[in-house]
């Protein structure tokens, strides 16, 4: 959207995405800014019209959207340094892309605009040059002030993308979910495969072994929801099977069992309301998975 001058402060994965996304999609990107200036300026130069490279003191002083997309320990002290240092109007919108703080943040600029709010991107981010085309099609997590949601809510919906409003005080555990399903899901595929290593497969065989499970479990989830989709030891009641998985982690991984026995007591609370389910034999699965816990 032309009528936009759009300011980016931080140019990292996140950062460089947006700048992009949003150029392509006809939005004028007038400032961008990280204290590493040539991220900086290779992030300008991925817009034609070579979107300003400047410190914060000389920021255009008619700004309408600003997107603050710095890694969240270095946010606060940002936002209230750039809050001394710049010039917004009471129709600026201040926004970043936390997924863990609220817009609550950004009370350093509650003297000069009430237009607060935060967008998350529910996406993950390599670092490749297409990054920017993981924001269309996805979902976002909107919080804030209302003037401020209606305007980012048209930003979603130009990049294809729906919305979600979280409640301020529910911006944590919003996250958490978020974090559970996919940085979570890197650590259990990275403990899986270190399994595998103990049977002595090289990690590149162990995933070429594990990634149709992977794929066909994830496709299971999305078209049945994780209760149907379970299968393995635990749904069919196998406790026998259940004890040698934690006697070999006891024996060969044991840094591995508080993992295995909170993920087992979390899939017998998902399949114990299925209608053949058999209650009992999950009661002492899981009575076996708390006494291995204390162990």
């Amino acid at each position: 959207m032309a009528e936009e001058k759009i300011a980016i402060i931080g140019t990292g994965r996140v950062g460089t995405a947006l700048t992009k996304a949003l150029y392509e999609t006809g939005f004028n990107i007038s400032v961008v800014y990280d204290h590493d200036f040539e991220k900086a300026n290779e992030c300008a130069g991925l817009c034609e019209n070579r979107p300003q490279v400047v410190p914060f003191e000389q920021f255009p002083d008619d700004l309408s959207l600003i997107f603050f997309t710095v890694m969240d320990d270095k946010l606060a002290g940002l936002i209230k340094e750039v809050a001394t240092k710049i010039k917004v109007s009471d129709q600026t919108i201040v926004t970043h892309c936390s997924g863990a703080y609220s817009s609550q943040l950004l009370e350093p600029f509650a003297d000069h605009t009430s237009h607060l709010a935060s967008i998350h991107p529910v996406q993950s981010f390599p670092g490749t040059q297409d990054d920017w085309k993981r924001l269309f099609g996805i979902y976002f997590g909107l919080e804030g002030e209302e003037a401020a949601l209606t305007r980012l809510k048209k930003i979603a919906n130009i990049l294809q993308s729906r919305f979600v409003v979280i409640p301020t005080e529910k911006k944590v555990l919003y996250h958490l979910g978020c974090v559970m399903a996919s940085n979570y899901l890197v650590s259990l595929i990275s403990g899986a495969l270190d399994v595998m290593d103990n049977v002595g497969f090289t990690p590149e065989d162990a995933f070429k072994i594990i990634q149709p499970l992977v794929s066909n479990t994830f496709e299971n989830i999305k078209r049945d929801g994780p209760s149907k989709a379970a299968t393995g030891p635990i749904p069919r009641g196998d406790i026998g099977t259940v004890k040698q998985h934690v006697q070999n982690l006891e024996q060969f991984q044991p840094e591995m069992l508080e993992i295995y026995t909170a993920l087992g007591k979390q899939l017998v609370k998902t399949v114990y309301d299925l209608p053949n389910s058999d209650k009992a034999t999950l009661d002492s699965i899981n009575a076996y998975l708390d006494d291995s816990k204390k162990k």
